[in-house]
């Protein structure tokens, strides 16, 4: 970015004139946040008061278009694990890319204190870093024990294997190169 802004002041003292229609374009279509409006816990919204991103985007299975009656009572509160459940799914809070998020306007939702939420992110950002680190071990320890050998300018990796706990059986056609098999698809779904 700093490079830019050099290149964008040596064409200007060239006498070279910049094109701003575009820039204004991207800054209505990529809004700018207000971070101590985040902290407060309101929309933090760049423009229009909306929220910066929508965390309800969702990717939408095939099965979700059809409607499912379940007949449940009244009482019983009927949440987002319920109807993942109903369609063979987990739970929109679990599928969301960003479940962070989720968790922080939950946080907002029930009036937790700055905080106090500050404080329980903190701890969430501690135990990721955690997880994220045994998993580096868990990955080095893996490499560690494949056997590498070098020949010219190829690499050959050796892992140990025990028979019948490889996989698939050599040798073994694909269904689609069997007989009688329907190789074309006869139907969409």
């Amino acid at each position: 970015m700093v490079r830019l802004k050099q290149v964008e002041k040596e064409h200007v003292a060239k006498g070279g004139k910049l094109s701003t229609f575009l820039t204004k374009a991207l800054d209505q279509m990529l809004p700018v946040v207000d971070v101590p409006a985040l902290a407060d816990g309101g929309s933090g919204g760049g423009g229009g008061g909306g929220p910066f991103e929508n965390i309800q985007e969702l990717p939408t299975h095939s099965l979700a278009g059809r409607q499912v009656f379940v007949p449940t009572s009244e009482s019983r509160e009927f949440t987002r694990a319920d109807a993942g459940k109903e369609f063979g799914l987990p739970a929109a809070d679990v599928m969301v890319p960003h479940p962070d998020l989720v968790t922080l306007a939950k946080e907002r939702y029930e009036i937790v204190p700055l905080e106090e939420r500050i404080m329980r992110q903190e701890e969430r950002d501690r135990l990721e870093k955690s997880r994220r680190e045994a998993e580096k071990e868990r990955a080095d320890e893996r490499r560690r024990q494949k056997k590498v050998l070098e020949v010219g300018r190829w690499k050959w990796c050796f892992t140990e294997a025990e028979t019948g706990k490889v996989g698939f059986r050599y040798g073994f056609p694909l269904p689609d190169r069997k007989k009688g098999h329907v190789k074309i698809p006869t139907h969409v779904s």
